[in-house]
């Protein structure tokens, strides 16, 4: 047994060879689609293009719309001033505060409908505008009824101290000095001199 020997064993399996591939032309995207792949990316490309000149476009008209109104809103409130100051009552402190609440009414009406962000965002900062400026001239305008009223009682004060003096004359010195007294305290009070 010592010299005994193991048989060889040699493998039962062929490799059949190359292997045979269809006729393909080796190494060329084409062949498998990149073709294709690129017009359709490019495709892609030109309707994201033509979407962005379409958004574009919407912005435009909304913003140009926006602009159109918000100019007619200021020529009508430029308007509504007018006859505002004619008709208020220089004794309501209210009237300027109420000018703006009603163009704060008028101005939620122009947004509506808008759809595109950067409209949303013009509309946000001239509707912010122009209420500061109405403000501004809200506050000029309850100044000016201010002074109106303070003229219309300095009037009236004086009507009533001459028609006091009428019946009877002994209160003439006291009607002086009661006088002068309410001149200098509108004049502390901020009325020019």
């Amino acid at each position: 047994m010592a010299n005994m020997r193991l048989p060889r064993v040699e493998s039962q399996v062929r490799s059949p060879g190359p292997v045979a591939t269809p006729n393909l032309p080796q190494g060329n995207p084409n062949a498998f689609g990149a073709a294709t792949g690129a017009a359709l990316a490019n495709f892609g490309q030109k309707v994201s293009q033509v979407a962005d000149v379409v958004v574009q476009r919407q912005e435009q008209s909304e913003i140009s719309d926006l602009g159109a109104k918000f100019a007619e809103t200021q020529n009508q409130f430029a308007g509504r001033w007018q006859e505002t100051m004619k008709d208020a009552d220089p004794a309501d402190p209210t009237v300027g505060e109420k000018f703006v609440e009603e163009y704060d009414k008028h101005a939620e009406t122009l947004g509506d409908g808008i759809k595109t962000r950067a409209a949303q965002l013009y509309y946000q900062r001239r509707k912010t505008e122009m209420r500061s400026n109405l403000q501004s001239t809200a506050l000029s305008m309850q100044v000016e009824l201010a002074g109106a009223k303070a003229k219309i009682d300095y009037q009236t004060g004086i009507d009533q101290m001459s028609q006091s003096l009428i019946k009877e004359p002994a209160w003439f010195d006291q009607s002086v000095a009661e006088h002068r007294r309410s001149i200098e305290e509108a004049i502390r009070g901020g009325m020019p001199r």
